[in-house]
Formats: C-alpha cells, structure tokens, sequence
C-alpha cells in the first residue's frame, strides 16, 4: 500500500485510523509524505520526527514533492526496494 500523507498534517484522525486499519491487516504500506515544497528543509526533517513519534515507528516516511525532479527518482527508487522486499516476503509464505 502507497500511504500518502500530507507532510504539513500529520497525526489527523483519518491518518491514524488508516494507521491502524493497515496495521490489524498486516498490509505492508510504504508512507509518503507529500507537499514538501510547501516547508523548508528543517521543517521537512522535523515532521519526519513527528511521523516516527506519532505512529510509533521505525520506518522513515518518504518525502515527495511533484516540483522536485529529484523526489521522483528518489520514489521509484524506494518504490522498487519496498516491491522487492514485499514480494520476497510473499513467496516465503
């Protein structure tokens, strides 16, 4: 699952139900934070904080930005790490 979150709102009560719909269902998700052309860097780093304490998490979110060429490459990258990861995990089953 693509989670997308908007970097600006984290910890909403949607996120958080969504949080704990994909947790009871043992789906493996990927979160992205979008919009992060709207916050400066410190700001961008702060919420990815935010994002771990919130939802009590390990896993570092990945930020985008649709004005960022960078941020593209950098999703299909993480895109195909987290595929691999998912459909190794699949066939151990």
């Amino acid at each position: 699952v693509l989670w997308l979150l908007d970097i600006r709102h984290i910890g909403l009560a949607a996120d958080r139900q969504a949080f704990a719909w994909l947790r009871e269902r043992q789906l493996p998700s990927l979160p992205i934070l979008t919009k992060c052309d709207k916050l400066s860097k410190s700001a961008v780093r702060e919420q990815r904080k935010l994002f771990a304490r919130c939802f009590k998490t390990e896993r570092t979110p990945l930020t985008y930005s649709i004005q960022e060429n960078a941020a593209r490459e950098r999703f299909w990258e993480e895109y195909a790490r987290f595929y691999q990861a998912v459909a190794t995990s699949a066939r151990r089953v």
